[in-house]
Formats: structure tokens, C-alpha cells, sequence
């Protein structure tokens, strides 16, 4: 997959863009200072993986809109974030094959390269990116550059000790090494102040991965004529509006983004309203129906048991629970409002406090997923709540905060009585 038009109204300083993005080649974004070349990389990074890095502008009577026309595999389709008084809407268009178009475009890696400041060389894979270059040598036009850069490679315990320059080229290289087939590379300010002879070393490379992997790089002194033109799809930005645009500061959210290390994460669930989930019940997974007008009482009431349940659970090593989903695993999702989903992720918060032994932030997770109809259209304020517990064998067993101790079972949770709970207590001490 990738990106083959972007259509851009009233998002910060960009009034009315529209350009088309190539593949086989690399997208420059060009433009004077403030034209926006950063909201450009910020607006297709937020509408792809609806996240927002952006603030909005409560003043603003417009309607900021992103519209991106995708490539498939076998298909165009259009996804278009829309923002307007503080909300955001999203929607995905031109689907035929519902199912498979929605997993390509869900599953499709996008990888930001930015702050390399956030990444130390000595985490650098250094046999790794010795056989990537390999594939290169032949590609590279400076070949003092390429050797100098295998003769670091060879000595890791010293790359503290090279120039910043020679460090951020490692970096870089450490991250285009494990990109996968149909990724789509953001390149924000990464190539700025390496010099002319180490960025041209890096899109020469670049360059020769844009068969299955799309490059969107701000253009600068560094990169401009660099490679032949022919090689270059050139996006120009107007000079900025002085209009007050519903989209305004995305700035200091997105300054503060950190590069992701090694494998971008993709999506594996998606949930279509009446769907019937082909997955059952089991030790490691429990489906719970929302009844009533409370869901956040009913979510609260079952998050620390189950969780408790499943860590008591010898044998696996991840449990989860879903809500919005009924026994009979049919999809319906939970309404909930974003001040709802903040209170859930406050309230499971607290309630695992009072869990024993101590459980850790980074033991559990709650995500929200989206849930779409058969077009596949978002539907609004819906979603799966899952909750996501990491097991480890342990000797001990977890209790609740009110000193209860509960055991997963293949359609549900079992409380265990006191002597059950000497009985296993002692028959893991005697496994461990």
C-alpha cells in the first residue's frame, strides 16, 4: 500500500492542497520557512493512524479536512480525517472487499524517522546493518563513505567516541534495515544537518527501497540536487495563510515524537458491527456482553477479578478481556464518550492498585478498538474495549483488593476457597 493522493484544506498554515505522491521514487516536500512542511508530514501521519498530534483552534469557524486516496494491493480507496470545532471525524471510502481492503490498510506499517536525538548508537544493530549495506555497495557513488562506515560497524564498543554526524548515519541505516515490505517512511528534519556527502549516501539507498517502500522527505539545502531529478517527485507549498485555521499548533506534540525502534506494530483485530469472531472463549480470552446504562460500572466490575484470574493462570502468557462482544461472540460494540473512555483508563487505574502482589503499568494495557459496518465506516463512539494482562509463572497467587483469589477457566473464572489456595500455593513451590 501506499499514497497516492493527498488532498489537504485549512490544516495550520496549508489553505488548499492537492498533490499526488509516487511510488518508485522519493517524495521531497518542499517550501520557504513556516509554509508548513512539518504540518504536511503531521496531517498523513494523524489521519492513518487517527492519532492526533495536532491542537485545535476553538476560534476557527472553518472545517479543516484530510483526504488521502490509497493504494491497494488490488484497489484505490480514500480515507478522510475531518476536524471542526474541536471534533474529529473519520471515514474510509471506495471499499468493495470489505474485509481484505480494510486489513491491508489497517496492517500497513507507517514509520517516522525524527528525533535521533532519542536514540543512543549503542543500541544500533551493528552486524544487521553490515548486511543490509552489503546489498548496496554496488549503489552508493561514495565509496570512501561506504568502507569508512564498515570499519565502524566493526568496533560498536567505540561508535560513543565518532562525530555526531558519523552517529546519525548509523542511526538512520539501523532504522531503514528493518523496514518491512509496504511501509510508508515519514523523514522529518532527519537529514538536516548531516552534510551534503552523508545525505546523498542515505538517499542513494533510499532510492533503491522505493519498489515496495514509499519515502516522504522534507527538501533542504542538504537534499536539493543531490540525486537526479528523475528520481525525485517534488511537492511545492505555498507560502502560509494569516488565517485562523480550525487546525492550528500541532507542534509540540509532534516535536516530542519519538523515532519507533525496530518493528512498526500493526493492528491484528478488526471488528465489524454483527460479526460473528471466529475466536472462542478460552483460558487466555474472555468475551463480556455490556447490558444496561453503566458501562463504565459493568467494565469496572469484572477489569480487576478477570485480571486477577488470568495472572493466577499457569501456562499462558497473555489474557485478555473483551468488552462489546457477547457469548455468542457477535460483535456490538460499547458506546462511550471520550470524557467515558478517559474515566475507564482512570478507574482500572486505580482499581489495580489494590491488587496483590503489586502490578505494574507496564503489565497491563487498555485499548479502545474502532468498530466498523459492512461499508467501512467507523461508527461513532464505538468501540471494543480490550484489556490486555502480561502473565508470568509465578509461586505466589494474586489476590483482588478485597483479599479475593480467582483462577481462569475455559468459559470463565473460578474463586478459589482457602484450602484451594494452600493447595496451590504448595503445588507451585514444589514445581519452581
Amino acid at each position: 500500500m501506499y499514497i497516492k493522493r493527498v488532498k489537504i484544506e485549512n490544516f495550520g498554515p496549508i489553505t488548499n492542497l492537492d498533490c499526488q505522491l509516487q511510488l518508485n521514487k522519493i517524495n521531497y516536500i518542499s517550501g520557504e520557512y513556516g509554509s508548513g512542511k512539518t504540518t504536511f508530514m503531521s496531517a498523513i501521519y494523524s489521519a492513518l493512524k487517527k492519532d492526533t498530534y495536532i491542537c485545535y483552534e476553538e476560534k476557527s469557524k472553518k472545517k479543516a479536512n484530510v483526504l488521502l486516496t490509497l493504494k491497494l494491493e488490488n484497489q484505490e480507496i480514500e480515507i478522510e480525517q475531518i476536524y471542526e470545532k474541536c471534533i474529529s471525524e473519520f471515514e474510509i471510502r471506495k471499499i468493495k472487499n470489505s474485509l481484505e481492503q480494510l486489513k491491508e490498510f489497517l496492517e500497513c506499517n507507517i514509520v517516522v524517522i525524527k528525533n535521533l536525538d532519542t536514540k543512543s548508537v549503542e543500541e544500533i544493530d551493528c552486524v544487521q546493518i553490515k548486511n543490509f549495506l552489503e546489498k548496496y555497495k554496488d549503489k552508493v557513488s561514495n565509496r570512501n563513505l561506504y568502507n569508512n562506515i564498515l570499519k565502524r560497524l566493526e568496533f560498536p564498543e567505540k561508535n560513543h567516541l565518532i562525530s555526531e554526524g558519523e552517529q546519525n548515519i548509523l542511526k538512520i541505516l539501523d532504522m531503514l534495515c528493518i523496514l518491512q515490505e509496504n511501509t510508508i517512511v515519514i523523514c522529518d528534519n532527519v537529514l538536516e544537518s548531516n552534510g551534503v556527502e552523508i545525505t546523498k549516501f542515505i538517499l542513494e539507498i533510499m532510492y533503491q527501497m522505493t519498489n515496495n517502500i514509499q519515502f516522504i522527505i522534507m527538501k533542504s539545502n542538504y537534499t536539493k540536487n543531490v540525486i537526479p531529478i528523475e528520481w525525485s517527485n517534488i511537492i511545492n507549498l505555498n507560502k502560509p495563510t494569516n488565517e485562523i485555521n480550525p487546525v492550528g499548533n500541532y507542534e509540540q506534540k509532534w516535536n516530542k515524537y519519538k523515532t519507533i525502534p525496530k518493528k512498526a506494530e500493526s493492528l491484528k483485530n478488526i471488528y465489524y458491527y454483527g460479526d460473528i469472531l471466529q475466536e472462542e472463549e478460552s483460558k487466555e480470552l474472555e468475551y463480556k456482553e455490556i447490558k444496561g446504562n453503566n458501562p463504565i460500572g459493568s467494565i469496572i466490575q469484572n477489569a480487576s477479578v478477570y485480571t486477577v484470574a488470568f495472572l493466577n493462570t499457569n501456562k499462558i502468557k497473555q489474557g485478555c478481556i473483551k468488552w462489546g462482544i457477547t457469548d455468542d461472540r457477535v460483535v456490538q460494540g460499547v458506546n462511550l464518550s471520550k470524557k467515558q473512555k478517559d474515566e475507564i483508563r482512570k478507574r482500572i487505574s486505580e482499581e489495580f492498585i489494590g491488587i496483590k502482589p503489586y502490578l505494574g503499568a507496564d503489565d497491563y494495557e487498555i485499548n479502545f478498538a474502532d468498530v466498523y459496518n459492512k461499508t467501512g465506516r467507523i461508527l461513532k463512539d464505538t468501540y471494543i474495549v480490550e484489556l490486555k494482562i502480561k502473565v508470568k509463572e509465578q509461586k505466589f497467587l494474586y489476590s483482588t483488593s478485597k483479599e479475593e483469589v480467582y483462577m481462569k477457566t475455559e468459559g470463565g473464572k473460578r474463586k478459589l476457597t482457602t484450602l484451594e489456595i494452600q493447595e496451590e500455593t504448595l503445588r507451585r513451590i514444589k514445581n519452581i
